[in-house]
């Protein structure tokens, strides 16, 4: 491997399951661009406590700024609101967030990604999209055309979203969700802290904080209220 070929080294803020799945996904399937992750950040760990996960150690946020604050951190954690308290401690801290994702294939090349941003490969994303600051988009998801990805969102594994979509900041997409399109002009929009649930299909614009789920989706408050019992 040649000097240019050196993967450039990284560090995941998470020690879970989770944060080996989003190291994999770093170290094996994103491309042109390699990466090494070097250390877990792990606030429960204790300082230099010897720990391991997989083979690469388990640190305290104290040592990551002695000794790591230069390399770039990902934030394994799908919580929209956990993930930007996490993203300001580290950059307040002076350090950088990874910004990572495929480039060519299946990925337009008129797209535009903000820092802290994260796509899983395989994804297909159309053209002229935009992804905010800090967004985690797990693999097998498909994001259309002329869609606005807010700051904080998350999109889990094989989440769709058609054409002419706005997802307003911290909104997170369970696994297999579907977004239906809008229109030049007029786009779908979901609001701000909104949960889309597992499975859901949305077929009009969500307010801001509603929680959805169904096909086709409803407020999970109303859909409860429709199944409970008569008194």
């Amino acid at each position: 491997m040649t000097q240019r070929e050196q993967p450039r080294e990284v560090v995941i803020y998470g020690a879970s399951g989770f944060s080996m799945a989003l190291r994999d996904m770093i170290e094996n399937g994103l491309t042109p661009q390699k990466w090494r992750v070097v250390a877990h950040i792990d606030d429960f760990a204790g300082e230099d406590a010897g720990k391991t996960l997989a083979g690469v150690q388990v640190i305290g946020f104290q040592v990551w700024q002695d000794r790591y604050r230069d390399h770039p951190c990902a934030i394994a954690i799908g919580d929209c609101g956990a993930r930007r308290k996490l993203a300001n401690k580290i950059t307040d801290a002076g350090g950088e967030l990874l910004t990572a994702y495929p480039k060519g294939g299946t990925v337009s090349p008129h797209i535009q990604v903000a820092d802290g941003t994260i796509i899983g490969q395989p994804a297909y994303i159309g053209p002229f999209t935009a992804f905010g600051l800090n967004v985690l988009q797990m693999p097998m998801s498909v994001v259309g055309h002329d869609v606005v990805i807010g700051d904080y969102c998350t999109l889990c594994s094989s989440t769709s979203i058609a054409g002419y979509v706005v997802l307003e900041d911290e909104v997170f997409l369970g696994a297999g969700a579907v977004v239906m399109n809008g229109r030049p002009g007029s786009p779908l929009r979901i609001g701000r802290g909104a949960v889309i649930a597992a499975g859901a299909v949305i077929t009009k614009s969500v307010p801001p904080g509603a929680k959805m789920m169904g096909n086709p989706a409803r407020p999970i408050r109303e859909l409860a209220a429709r199944r409970r019992p008569p008194v």
